[in-house]
Parts: C-alpha cells; sequence; structure tokens
C-alpha cells in the first residue's frame, strides 16, 4: 500500500468522528423538561388542551378503555404545581375534538364519539364557548361540516379556523372560518393537495404552518 493511501486510510475515521462530534450550536435555548404533578383521576389520550391567560386547561378524551369517552375539565396552575377540576364539558363525551382560545375565552367541539354521534360515523358538530371567569359553558352555532374527526384548528384576526378531518367515511380537505361576534361559520378554499386527518398545525400573527396527516398513507408535505 502506498503511503498516501495509508494515510487516507488512517484519516477517514477521524474524519468521520469529528463530523459527528456534537450537533452545531443551535440558535436556541436548550429545551428541558421537568416532571410536575400529575393530573387527577384516569390517564387519557386523544384529549384537548389550551391555556387562557397564566393557566392550562385539559379536558375530553378516553382513558385506557377504548369506548370510554370523558368530558372533564381540568386546570392546571404552573405557580402552585396543581389541578383543580372545573364544569364539565356539556356536550357528549368525546375524543379528537378541538380546541381555540380567542379574547379570554376558549372554543371546544367536534371531535368523535363511536356510539353517540349525530351520524353514523360519530362525528359530532356542536361548538361551545368555555368562560374561565364564571367556570361555565356556552353553546354556539354547530360546525356546518360533519367533517369533524381530528380536525385542525388556529385562531387569526379575531376569527377561527377549523379544517381537514375526517367525517366518517372520507377525508376531506375543507377549510372554514368562524366569527364570534355573528357566531357564523364560512366555508374557504378548499385545502389545495391530498385531503388528509391527523395534521398538524402551527400559527402565529402572520403565518399559517400546515402539513404531514393521513390518508390512507403517512404524508410528510
Amino acid at each position: 500500500m502506498n503511503f498516501p493511501k495509508l494515510i487516507s486510510y488512517l484519516l477517514f475515521p477521524i474524519f468521520i468522528i469529528s463530523c459527528n462530534d456534537g450537533a452545531a450550536d443551535s440558535p436556541y435555548p436548550a429545551i428541558s423538561f421537568v416532571q410536575k404533578t400529575s393530573m387527577p383521576g384516569t390517564g387519557r389520550a386523544s384529549a384537548v388542551a389550551f391555556v387562557i391567560g397564566a393557566k392550562g386547561y385539559v379536558a375530553l378524551g378516553r382513558s385506557v378503555d377504548w369506548y370510554d369517552s370523558l368530558k372533564d375539565c381540568w386546570q392546571f396552575d404552573p405557580m402552585l404545581d396543581s389541578w383543580t377540576k372545573k364544569a364539565a364539558f356539556p356536550g357528549i363525551a368525546r375524543v379528537k375534538a378541538m380546541a381555540a382560545v380567542l379574547n379570554g375565552k376558549a372554543y371546544v367541539g367536534l371531535g368523535f364519539n363511536r356510539y353517540e354521534g349525530a351520524y353514523s360515523g360519530g362525528t359530532l358538530q356542536d361548538f361551545w364557548m368555555y368562560d374561565p371567569v364564571t367556570d361555565s359553558w356556552m353553546k354556539k352555532a354547530n360546525f356546518p361540516s360533519t367533517a369533524t374527526d381530528t380536525c385542525v384548528s388556529f385562531v387569526l384576526n379575531n376569527s377561527i379556523y377549523v379544517g381537514a378531518g375526517f367525517n366518517g367515511s372520507a377525508f376531506t380537505s375543507e377549510f372554514w372560518k368562524y366569527n364570534p361576534e355573528q357566531d357564523s361559520w364560512v366555508r374557504l378554499h378548499d385545502f389545495p393537495a391530498w385531503a388528509r386527518m391527523c395534521a398538524v398545525l402551527c400559527a402565529d400573527e402572520n403565518h399559517v404552518y400546515f402539513g404531514t396527516g393521513y390518508r390512507f398513507e403517512d404524508y410528510n408535505d
């Protein structure tokens, strides 16, 4: 073996180790997790969560029993590291609902219940507003579509947007806008790519990012 080739063999492992010796410096602070007081009662999945002011809320979902849907609502106080049970959701117990917060109120609804849905597919169209000051729920205008299973939602310009879900038999690309002042829904242009459910969405005051999800296969767009 000639000397230059020998040097290349010797240096190659060093090069690999050097490239993998720690990630590049991140411009963002490191994320750390600290365990807090566990939520009371049974564990749950497919619930909703939202934040109003300095408090977190968890509601709905199901217990370890796949068919046991829940309708309780809990408030978490991070300063006290404690949970308080709040007024239960007045509608049918459900999973895969949506929740959005606007002007200090939470808007919760839609979702799915295998046994008590308004339609044979179990999809639920009712829509409710939660007021944390009075710890009370108020019924709002029903969602006009049956595509209510595992939708996405976001808030922009004092309106709530909901879209992309499953209606019990088909995946949809529908998007709707809710005006809380008029308590009314307006259908918008459909999402231009494949219809889907279980997508993810992030939004701020200027941008909305939507993608991934499922429709007979998992998407990464």
